[in-house]
């Protein structure tokens, strides 16, 4: 026998040197160099400001805004509140509103483009005839709450379309027998998550009814002509809250007839407490279900479906950083984290994605220095201001440790709770920070910080309003009114939703990322039109939307728009029953049965009705 040396051929040598030098690839992509020259080439987002478009003064003399009128009792809470909700909503809208107590009438309404009523009891408005009379030459009439049984009721309730009029009831839940949100006709919302004190009535065959109740399938808005006018009822008393504000967005439209206004067209999606250090060890439900250790199950399963849902429908992350989640509200803070790699790994794939990197906190403690506002948190308030700073810088120079120079432009407040002191330290840290988001809609024990869509205290305030993994009814309706009334969709997420029992709700990972996966699939099919965003992005975009001065001129066959202080673009909503004839200007897309999308191009614009 013959004796056979073992060879190693050419190409088991090149192998073994592919597989040294994919190796060595790998670990000089974590290095400080590598990080720098990535983030010099492509991790800032570059935000182009432009110079917006004044008009001159002669093009808009002699036009102006025709305003609504409020009418309230400065003696009922309710009425107040719903005076203030539907100031606001109009505001967003760029109308012009004038507010008047119900004890200082006007002379006459001639001049205003809608009446509102915001009280209940018809009798305190003396001299009813002067809004007949308004009404019936063409005026239009809003009843922001249903009225009382009173006398005053009982002499005009057949002009309100009702031809039996019965006694009160406390209806549940709603169901939209129209449009009036935008493209969400059928939309049924069961339970005591929504509830009005109404009045049992039946209504004429003339009336367009837009909503029902559930439970008694009582009316709750219509609307019916009047000689030349036309009256609008709401029939409860659930429009004094921020998260209905939709309803009032879509009644004013479809009262106004051919009615135009402005949104700000966002779609923001924040992934909060990321990149942050990842938990380690195990989490039973997550191990029953998927055998996996918590840092897999981020690497392998959590992260990875984040990734998919932004290419399926649409999204671009804002992640906002935690440092460390120790509790220390005192210094020496600490630079130094074993979990460090977890922000060069994932904040680099956000990046590469599109993302923004924003800030959460150096940790998880609200920059207050009250503690009754934490404690229910387990939190620690500061000290001091000072200590608060201290803090921030050190979140800064870990960020920056990762991708040098980058500009941090957004900051979330730790369970959305802040106070003035904690935005004093923001203000004299962070420089760079222009945003703050925290949520839009109050809190059950309101202890968050809620923010309007402005510029206050020297930062564009661009609140988050719906969160988690869950596709529930409440999700549904506050999403519907927040995109018919200002078109944004803001939402947040945590990576440890599934970890925590509230958030989770009992759901294990395939009912929350199911739940998820409908949600982003249902607003990006509703409203494709949303533009989607970064924070940073976002920021920019409200402060030209606050900057635009818009005047619809109505010529009966069409609309001009003029937009003063005119950044390049504009969107509105145009609700009409009319066809779309020639455009100027801008370009008209329809998005529901008498509901179209309009992208203002050019400072002046003009749609043609037919």
């Amino acid at each position: 026998m013959k004796n056979h040396k073992f060879r190693i051929g050419k190409s088991i040598y090149l192998i073994v040197f592919f597989i040294f030098i994919f190796g060595v690839f790998l670990e000089i992509t974590q290095t400080d160099l590598i990080l720098k020259t990535y983030q010099n080439n492509s991790s800032n987002q570059v935000v182009k400001e432009v110079t917006p478009i004044t008009l001159p003064p002669q093009i808009l003399k002699g036009k102006e805004q025709v305003p609504f009128l409020i009418l309230y009792d400065e003696n009922n809470i309710d009425s107040v509140g719903i005076k203030e909700n539907f100031k606001q909503t109009l505001h967003y809208m760029k109308q012009k509103v004038e507010l008047l107590s119900v004890h200082s009438l006007p002379q006459n309404y001639d001049s205003y483009q809608m009446v509102i009523l915001t009280f209940e009891d018809i009798g305190k408005i003396q001299n009813f005839d002067k809004l007949d009379s308004y009404v019936s030459n063409g005026g239009k009439l809003f009843f922001a709450i249903r009225p009382g049984l009173e006398s005053a009721t009982y002499k005009i309730y057949r002009k309100l379309g009702i031809f039996e009029l019965g006694n009160f009831t406390e209806e549940y839940g709603i169901q939209l027998t129209s449009n009036i949100l935008i493209n969400q006709k059928g939309l049924s919302i069961k339970g005591k998550l929504i509830s009005n004190s109404s009045l049992a009535v039946g209504l004429d065959s003339e009336c367009t009814i837009y909503a029902k109740s559930i439970t008694n399938d009582q009316p709750l808005l219509w609307d019916v002509p009047y000689d030349k006018g036309k009256i609008m009822v709401f029939n409860g008393t659930m429009l004094s809250t921020k998260d209905n504000r939709g309803m009032i967005a879509g009644a004013i439209s479809v009262l106004a007839d051919d009615f135009i206004y402005p949104i700000m067209n966002m779609k923001l999606v924040y992934l909060d407490d990321f990149p942050a250090p990842v938990p380690q060890g195990y989490n039973e439900k997550i191990y029953q279900e998927l055998k996996l250790d918590i840092p897999t199950f981020y690497r392998n399963v959590w992260w990875p479906f984040i990734q998919k849902q932004s290419a399926k429908h649409e999204l671009t992350y804002t992640g906002v950083v935690i440092e460390t989640y120790n509790n220390q509200v005192s210094p020496p803070f600490s630079s130094e984290h074993e979990d460090s790699k977890d922000l060069v790994k994932y904040g680099r794939e956000l990046l590469k994605m599109g993302g923004e990197i924003g800030i959460h906190g150096y940790n998880h403690q609200s920059l207050v220095i009250n503690q009754d506002r934490v404690s229910q948190f387990g939190y620690k308030a500061w000290p001091t201001q000072d200590n608060m700073e201290s803090s921030l810088k050190m979140v800064q120079t870990h960020i920056n440790r990762a991708f040098p120079n980058y500009d941090i432009s957004t900051y979330v407040p730790p369970s959305n709770v802040i106070d003035q002191t904690g935005i004093e330290a923001l203000k004299n840290t962070l420089p760079s920070i222009k945003n703050i988001s925290s949520i839009y809609l109050p809190d059950a024990d309101n202890t968050a910080y809620i923010q309007e869509y402005e510029e206050k205290d020297g930062f564009v305030h661009l609140p988050r309003i719906t969160s988690g993994h869950h596709f529930n009814p409440e999700a549904k309706w506050v999403i519907a009114n927040a995109i018919t009334s200002i078109g944004v969709f803001s939402h947040f997420i945590h990576p440890d939703d599934i970890l925590d029992e509230n958030r989770a709700n009992l759901s294990n990972w395939d009912d929350i990322s199911d739940g998820l996966n409908r949600l982003f699939k249902d607003v990006n099919q509703r409203y494709s039109w949303l533009k989607s965003m970064t924070a940073k992005e976002g920021t920019l975009s409200l402060k030209q939307y606050e900057l635009a001065k818009v005047l619809i001129e109505d010529q009966g066959d069409k609309k001009i728009g003029y937009i003063d202080q005119f950044s390049g673009e504009l969107s509105f909503i145009l609700r009409t029953n009319k066809k779309i004839g020639v455009t100027k200007g801008c370009k008209v897309e329809k998005i529901s049965n008498g509901i179209y999308y309009v992208i203002a191009n050019k400072e002046i614009f003009e749609v043609e009705l037919r």
